[in-house]
């Protein structure tokens, strides 16, 4: 049974389709979201002090607009950011928030893009981990 949907977002469009997808998911089963952005270490190693409390900053300011989204559609929401590498916060999120479910998006890059600049959703899909991990597309329907 699916209570809690981790929804990581990144501020792409993409994202933005899997945040409607969740918010119908989370209607459908009556599951709560929690958010969660995530600050790579490797600009944030490349940055002063400063400039890492800006991305965070950052980070969670965009978190509070998507919350009040989702709370306008009456689905109950968290959120969470953090700075690391993308996959393994997402996966470490998804174990300590106790989720039933990752629901997150693909930005459609090809096999070859993926290997050569990396692709979040593949690493967090071949994490060993029990938690199930819905990749949204591009174009979905949401409903």
């Amino acid at each position: 049974m699916i209570r809690k949907i981790l929804l990581p977002v990144d501020g792409s469009e993409r994202s933005r389709e899997a945040v409607r997808y969740a918010i119908s998911l989370a209607k459908q089963t009556n599951a709560s979201l929690h958010l969660f952005n995530v600050v790579e270490e490797q600009v944030a190693s490349l940055s002063s002090e400063n400039d890492i409390s800006s991305f965070l900053n950052a980070a969670v300011s965009y978190l509070i607009e998507i919350e009040s989204e989702i709370k306008e559609q009456g689905v109950p929401v968290s959120k969470a950011a953090k700075i690391g590498n993308p996959a393994t916060e997402i996966v470490k999120e998804a174990e300590e928030a106790a989720v039933d479910l990752i629901v997150m998006a693909s930005h459609g890059r090809t096999v070859l893009q993926s290997a050569l600049l990396g692709s979040v959703s593949t690493a967090v899909i071949h994490r060993e981990q029990a938690i199930p991990v819905l990749i949204v597309r591009q174009g979905v329907r949401k409903g």
